[in-house]
């Protein structure tokens, strides 16, 4: 437990992610500064996510809601949520031990309103080597400016708004492009902070339709700046 003035709530969408949903919650547990509270919003899984998540049902808080995308998800989980600060981990990637230690410790001594971190990318073990030649694993840790890599604090988060739900991929860019536009002030710590798990499910790699809402996002982002 934090004190309250730093305390984190951690949100975890999950769809169809049984298989790596226990690694993402169990490596929030083994934090070595403890999140106040771990919210799990099941996006209308139809596999056996629920029954993944059911072995952690001491240390969580559960939901479930109608399939309608991660940032609807986000959007619940931050609304559930009773602490200071959010942050936010997809269902496939992995935190190492020091995140928010790293990060509150940055928030703490500065005047940040968005830390983030670098990633480094892994392939999933349960992965061919006909994929991992198809869609290339970045060998080098990145800056990462995505949900999993992020901790800010609840009011930052409304001041930008809530994630527009009509994306189902790209919903990030567009949040972070408003907040960026009110100047919200973030950073990005040098030290690698999440593990980015590459498997046959990424949507926003091998998934086409995904792909296509980024690029409709981009258009539109583009149209607002040129008529503002």
């Amino acid at each position: 437990m934090i004190n309250k003035d730093y305390s984190v709530s951690v949100v975890i969408p999950v769809y169809n992610n049984d298989k790596y949903i226990g690694q993402a919650i169990r490596s929030v547990l083994d934090q070595t500064v403890k999140a106040d509270e771990i919210i799990v919003i099941d996006d209308g899984s139809t596999d056996n996510s629920a029954q993944a998540i059911k072995i952690f049902e001491q240390d969580i808080r559960y939901y479930y809601m109608e399939n309608s995308g991660a940032g609807a998800a986000r959007n619940m989980g931050a609304e559930k949520s009773t602490s200071t600060y959010l942050a936010f981990l997809d269902a496939d990637d992995i935190w190492e031990p020091g995140k928010l230690a790293v990060q509150l410790n940055e928030i703490k001594n500065n005047s940040y309103d968005i830390v983030f971190g670098m990633v480094i990318h892994f392939y999933s073990p349960d992965t061919d080597e006909a994929f991992r030649q198809r869609y290339k694993c970045p060998e080098e840790p990145m800056a990462a400016q995505y949900p999993s890599a992020m901790l800010l604090s609840k009011e930052s988060f409304y001041k930008a708004g809530c994630f527009d739900p009509k994306y189902r991929a790209g919903e990030f860019i567009e949040w972070y492009h408003r907040a960026k536009q009110l100047d919200l002030i973030s950073y990005t710590v040098p030290d690698v902070l999440v593990k980015r798990r590459i498997h046959y499910n990424n949507s926003g790699i091998i998934n086409k339709s995904s792909q296509s809402d980024y690029f409709k996002l981009v258009r539109e982002m583009i149209k607002k700046r040129t008529t503002t």
